[in-house]
C-alpha cells in the first residue's frame, strides 16, 4: 500500500493522477503524503510488534478511540489494506435505527426515517445520482442529517462542507431532506422531554453522564443545545452494542470501529442480533464484508502511467560539500586547499576504546 500511494504521490506531483483516485483518496491532494507516513508507522508498527497494538481510550459518550496512528483512524483504504481477508461488520443505518426505535419507546412513528432504513441502497444511490456525489459522502450526510447538522450554505457547517453548497442546496429542496428532518426533530423533541434524568445528571445506555465545557467553566444542562444531548444518546446505545458485540466475540474481535469491528474470520449473524436485542432492547441489523485490497484495478491504471512519470533524481549526499571545504582551506586551512579532498573520505573503522 505504502508503494502505491507513493506511486499517487508522484503522479499528482507530475499531473498524472487520474480523478477517480483524486476523489476516492482526498479532496485536498496535500493529505497523501500524510497517508503515506501513516502506512510507513503502521509498517514499522507491524514489523515491531509482530502486529498492531491498539490501545482504546473511552471518550465521554462511551465511545472507544483508538491513540495514536492507527488502522481504526487512518483512511479507509489502507485499513482494508492491513486487514485484508478479515470481515468488516456495521451496524446497517445505525443512527438512524436507533434514533427511530428510541423514538418508538415514546410513542412515536418516524415513516419517513423507516422508510429511509428499509430501502437504504437504493436511496443513497438515487442521491448520489441527484447531487453528482459519491454515496460515501451521501452516507457521511445523512449521519450527520442523524446528528442535528444544520441546514446551511456556509462551507464551514458539515453538510456543505462535505458536498459543497451547489448539492447542499439542491439536497435542501428535495421532499427526502425535508421528511427526514421533520422526523428528525420530532424524535429529538420526544426523546428529550420523555429521557429521565439521574439525580439532575443526563446519563446515557452505557452510564455516561453528558458534561460540556466552555472556556474551563461547566456548561448547565439546560444550556447544552438538543443535537448535542441527542448525539450522547445515540452515541451511548452505539456504545453498548459494540460491548455485546465483544461480549459474545471475544477472541474473534480485531478492531472496533464506532457503529461496528473487524474480525479475523466470519461470525454467526443470528447469535450476534439475538444478543443485541437481549442485552440493549434494540433491533439492529448487522451487514458483513470481506476485506479485499482496496482498487482492484490499480496496476492496469497505472500501466501506462508509470512509463510517463520522470524519475526522481537521486539525493547526491555530497551536494554542498565542496563548498564547504573550500571554505574550511580558506579558513582554518590557510594554503590547504590542494591537500584537502573535494569530498570527505571514509575514515578507517577503529576499535573502540571504551
Amino acid at each position: 500500500m505504502a508503494d502505491r500511494i507513493d506511486l499517487m504521490l508522484q503522479a499528482n506531483t507530475q499531473g498524472q493522477l487520474p480523478e477517480s483516485y483524486k476523489k476516492a483518496y482526498s479532496k485536498n491532494m496535500s493529505q497523501l503524503q500524510v497517508y503515506l507516513d501513516d502506512t510507513h508507522t503502521l509498517i514499522r508498527q507491524a514489523e515491531h510488534f509482530g502486529g498492531l497494538p491498539i490501545q482504546y481510550v473511552q471518550s465521554n459518550t462511551g465511545r472507544l478511540y483508538a491513540t495514536g496512528v492507527n488502522v481504526q483512524g487512518c483512511k479507509r483504504q489502507i485499513r482494508h489494506a492491513a486487514l485484508v481477508g478479515c470481515y468488516d461488520y456495521d451496524i446497517a443505518a445505525c443512527h438512524f435505527s436507533i434514533l427511530t426505535q428510541m423514538a418508538a419507546k415514546f410513542g412515536l412513528k418516524c415513516d419517513a426515517i423507516d422508510d429511509y432504513i428499509a430501502n437504504k441502497a437504493q436511496t443513497r444511490l438515487d442521491l448520489s445520482n441527484m447531487l453528482g456525489v459519491e454515496v460515501d459522502n451521501v452516507k457521511t450526510v445523512l449521519t450527520a442529517m442523524a446528528y442535528g447538522a444544520r441546514q446551511s450554505l456556509d462551507p464551514r457547517d458539515a453538510i456543505a462542507k462535505e458536498i459543497g453548497q451547489e448539492a447542499a442546496q439542491h439536497f435542501y429542496g428535495l421532499d427526502l431532506y425535508k421528511a427526514l428532518k421533520n422526523d428528525i426533530s420530532k424524535a429529538t423533541d420526544k426523546i428529550l422531554k420523555a429521557h429521565p434524568l439521574v439525580k439532575q445528571r443526563f446519563i446515557n445506555s452505557i452510564g455516561k453522564e453528558l458534561i460540556v465545557t466552555r472556556k474551563k467553566q461547566k456548561v448547565a444542562l439546560k444550556d447544552i443545545e438538543r443535537h448535542t444531548k441527542m448525539s450522547h444518546l445515540l452515541q451511548g446505545v452505539e456504545a453498548a452494542v459494540l460491548e455485546v458485540a465483544v461480549r459474545t466475540f471475544p477472541s474473534n474481535i480485531v478492531l472496533l470501529q464506532h457503529d461496528g469491528f473487524t474480525t479475523t474470520g466470519p461470525i454467526d449473524l443470528a447469535v450476534l442480533h439475538a444478543a443485541v436485542k437481549e442485552q440493549t432492547g434494540y433491533v439492529l441489523k448487522f451487514e458483513q464484508d470481506l476485506v479485499t485490497m482496496p482498487d482492484p484495478d490499480f496496476d492496469a491504471d497505472f500501466a501506462s502511467i508509470k512509463t510517463k512519470l520522470k524519475k526522481r533524481e537521486k539525493v547526491n549526499v555530497h551536494a554542498g560539500l565542496q563548498v564547504f571545504w573550500g571554505s574550511l582551506s580558506r579558513t582554518v586551512g590557510v594554503g590547504l586547499d590542494d591537500l584537502l579532498p573535494p569530498n570527505p573520505l571514509p575514515l578507517d573503522e577503529v576499535e573502540t576504546p571504551f
